[in-house]
């Protein structure tokens, strides 16, 4: 996928990760460095190549949850880029996401997968009534920037709105959906992206995101066929049991 995009592209998505979880600063106050923390090695893998791309610039140290570049001459020339085109790379006052409005479908398709494979979450739960609870969320403590994220997947057909956190420092959590619809339209159009691993959580801790996102459409929709008549009296072993038959069948028993 990152060969198909123009090294333009690649610096715009570039951009959407070190506004998610990335990191950028000066070292000793000297010459800029560029960093992404992630334990899924596709996230990092993904880094290293729209580097490679934009700037064919070779990381100067990757572990197993961070990969960096401090290479003074190159990355104070990327710093030079990156800055003309997103204005501010600090995610905490970073305005909006302008810097995409310009970008064709594909590309705009591919930050928003990018930055959910990163920030956010899908989760499945049952109400008190032993319904099926749905959630998508995207995580963003920056007001003004979560609005940005909440216009881009509007966009799409998802339709997530601010979610208020009286814990965090800012008084945002992020942006987040509970409606069926949103969960289907964003599976649609790719969801996150293929092989990223859910990285918190008791039940599918480990399990690919998409793999999740797709059983909560399975179910929905198994739902709205009336497939599933009376679920909602189900044990609770036997909701999740289904649940499990679709995200995995070897989960199922």
């Amino acid at each position: 996928m990152i060969n198909s995009f123009s090294e333009e592209d690649c610096k715009r998505l570039l951009t959407v990760m070190l506004l998610t979880d990335g990191y950028f600063g000066f070292v000793n106050g000297r010459y800029p460095k560029f960093a992404y923390y992630s334990n899924d090695p596709i996230l990092l893998d993904i880094f290293e190549k729209l580097f490679l791309k934009a700037y064919s610039m070779k990381r100067s140290h990757r572990g197993a949850s961070e990969i960096y570049y401090k290479q003074i001459g190159p990355c104070t020339n990327a710093y030079s880029d990156l800055i003309a085109i997103c204005g501010d790379l600090n995610k905490k006052t970073c305005p909006d996401l302008h810097f995409l409005s310009g970008c064709n479908r594909e590309v705009k398709r591919f930050a928003l997968r990018l930055g959910m494979s990163a920030e956010g979450y899908v989760s499945v739960s049952r109400k008190d009534n032993g319904s099926l609870r749905t959630l998508l969320g995207f995580a963003c403590a920056n007001e003004r920037l979560g609005e940005a994220w909440a216009k881009l997947f509007r966009d799409e057909g998802v339709n997530m709105r601010l979610r208020r956190d009286a814990h965090v420092s800012t008084g945002i959590h992020g942006i987040e959906t509970v409606a069926h619809d949103d969960i289907i339209a964003f599976e649609r159009f790719g969801g996150f992206l293929d092989g990223v691993r859910v990285q918190k959580g008791k039940r599918f801790k480990g399990v690919e995101k998409n793999a999740v996102l797709r059983a909560c459409v399975a179910f929905i929709k198994r739902i709205r066929e009336k497939q599933l008549r009376g679920y909602t009296a189900d044990s609770d072993a036997v909701f999740w049991n289904r649940i499990g038959a679709e995200v995995d069948p070897a989960m199922q028993g």
